[in-house]
């Protein structure tokens, strides 16, 4: 999961959202289960990034900060301020 989110996050910084998008369905045809829950959710985020859907984004940076992971969040690209 990590290497999918990897290789989402590349792709998404680079603009190359047919490539991500492709990862994106990918990774939602793994079943959830409760150790990747986190990967499921920052896979989420990307997807809602592409989707243009920054309720949900924000949403998803919103419950992260709750469970402290501010450090993770500065990594993300934020929908706010384009690719980071």
């Amino acid at each position: 999961m990590n290497l999918l989110i990897g290789y989402l996050d590349r792709a998404y910084r680079e603009k190359h959202l047919a490539e991500a998008k492709k990862t994106l369905n990918f990774a939602n045809k793994i079943p959830n289960d409760f150790e990747i829950m986190f990967h499921k959710l920052i896979i989420k985020y990307y997807s809602a990034l592409i989707d243009k859907n920054l309720e949900m984004a924000k949403g998803i940076t919103d419950l992260l900060q709750i469970c402290g992971y501010q450090r993770y969040i500065d990594m993300l690209p934020q929908a706010n301020r384009g690719s980071k």
